[in-house]
């Protein structure tokens, strides 16, 4: 990922993606942030029924995964209903996880959406 601008993956012998690694990120779906607050079980609950974000709970706090869009309304949320974020990060998918995503797969299940449709089979 550090020493190449261009990728082709591969599975079982066909190509399911060559292009740019900017290209595969644009495709990869949306990143999770990492989000503390000051009441994570609170920012948790409001979290529920929210429209284009899901949002998972550990040991670490919250991870939030969504568009921009959502990301940014459900902070304001937080905001307004007296929750303080206090640590807000991307956990950006490293090259390795974009892979799997491409190539894990089962016979009845095709590759992710990340494949490219006009890639050479």
């Amino acid at each position: 990922e550090q020493i190449c601008d261009n990728v082709t993956i591969m599975r079982t012998g066909a190509v399911v993606y060559h292009g740019s690694i900017a290209e595969l990120r644009r495709r990869a779906p949306d990143p999770a942030h990492r989000l503390q607050t000051s009441d994570d079980t609170g920012a948790f609950a409001l979290a529920a029924g929210r429209d284009g974000l899901a949002v998972t709970r550990d040991d670490a706090g919250l991870a939030v995964r969504g568009s921009q869009g959502a990301l940014d309304a459900y902070v304001g949320a937080l905001v307004r209903s007296g929750i303080a974020p206090r640590a807000l990060s991307l956990d950006e998918a490293p090259l390795e996880s974009l892979f799997f995503l491409l190539t894990e797969s089962t016979p009845d299940s095709p590759p992710s959406a990340l494949s490219d449709s006009g890639a050479a089979r």
